[in-house]
């Protein structure tokens, strides 16, 4: 079976430092900051590592209304192969959920 290797070529920062602080499944009426009743956005930044001409490679992205972003999940440890979904009464295959525990860190 062939491997592959990768290399980051970035971070990305959130106010999450603990990953039960995230939201679970974040939607628009589900943000959990408001603001004067409206709501408050999440930010979050993605920091490139400097000096590999990643400058020229993000050009033109500004004319898009969103991105795709695959990333590792790095702090996991072991992967499962049922998971219980946070509001379920059942475990299920881990591939048929969200979870972060999957035999590779791919997200």
């Amino acid at each position: 079976m062939k491997t592959y290797s990768v290399h980051p070529i970035g971070i990305i920062h959130t106010p999450y430092h603990e990953k039960y602080d995230a939201p679970r499944q974040p939607a628009r009426n589900e943000l959990p900051e408001k603001q004067g009743g409206a709501e408050k956005p999440i930010i979050g930044t993605i920091e490139l590592f400097p000096h590999q001409n990643f400058e020229q490679a993000t050009d033109d992205l500004a004319g898009f209304e969103y991105i795709w972003i695959i990333f590792l999940f790095d702090k996991n440890g072991e992967w499962k192969p049922k998971v219980l979904p946070p509001r379920g009464r059942k475990k299920r295959g881990v591939f048929a959920t969200r979870s972060p525990h999957r035999p590779n860190p791919i997200g």
